[in-house]
């Protein structure tokens, strides 16, 4: 009864790691992480994860940072590369160059640099779109039947703007 242990206690982060630099820590140097790191102090150099990076609305960054996704609502100044998405939400201030293939950024943030997603040419383009399985029109191609499919009338308008 008093001796016997055969409870195991279960943490809330059981097979995850967390990390977590709150708002008051200053750091320098290059940073390596496994699992999901959330930043609310200050920090100079590089930072990088194999998960997921959440930089807090109170977080000053200055550095480049890596991660598989990559949520910021605070003060980057450095390029950022996500192997999955980088979403921003206000109030973000980014101040260098992003490179993922997905890529979200809330009205009121303040981007100053270039976003590469990833597509070299545009024929690139049209080749993902038609290998694309939801094509609703059955893969047909402009000419076919006189009819453009959707998505060039798409292209067309972006192009347009460009």
């Amino acid at each position: 009864m008093w001796g016997e242990k055969t409870k195991k206690r279960e943490t809330i982060f059981d097979d995850q790691h967390y990390t977590f630099l709150g708002k008051g820590v200053d750091f320098k140097g290059t940073a390596r992480f496994e699992g999901t790191v959330r930043v609310d102090g200050r920090f100079e150099g590089e930072m990088h994860t194999d998960d997921t990076l959440i930089i807090g609305e109170h977080a000053i960054i200055r550095g480049n940072v890596s991660g598989n996704i990559i949520v910021s609502g605070g003060k980057v100044q450095g390029n950022i590369v996500a192997h999955q998405r980088v979403q921003l939400f206000k109030p973000a201030v980014v101040i260098g160059d992003v490179r993922t293939p997905n890529f979200s950024m809330e009205e009121g943030v303040c981007f100053q640099g270039r976003c590469d997603m990833g597509i070299t040419q545009l024929e690139q383009i049209d080749i993902n779109r038609q290998e694309s399985p939801g094509d609703k029109k059955g893969g047909m191609k402009s000419g076919e039947n006189g009819q453009k499919p959707e998505s060039h009338d798409w292209e067309a308008k972006h192009l347009a703007q460009l």
